[in-house]
């Protein structure tokens, strides 16, 4: 082969190769934003079923608890309660 030739498809093969690296770092640098961003949604979602999971419990086992949802949740009152909604 000639030497330019060989020299010539030398630098075709390193523009392409650096190209293909180029782009894959790239790609690579998005996907873990990504999954940044993944993470941080999914330790929310996890403290909130902590929540939930704690709040249910309560329910379960503490009728004060269960009364106090039943009231601000649901609007139930006892028998001999009257309400009083005054205009806001």
């Amino acid at each position: 082969m000639k030497p330019r030739l060989l020299i010539l498809i030398m630098m075709v093969f390193f523009v392409v190769t650096g190209y293909l690296a180029l782009t894959g770092y790239f790609d690579y640098s998005e996907m873990k934003r990504k999954l940044q961003s993944v993470i941080e949604v999914n330790n929310k979602l996890q403290e909130e079923n902590r929540t939930i999971r704690s709040e249910i419990e309560a329910l379960k086992k503490d009728k004060a608890a269960m009364e106090k949802a039943a009231r601000e949740r649901l609007g139930l009152v006892k028998e001999d309660e009257v309400i009083y909604r005054l205009p806001e």
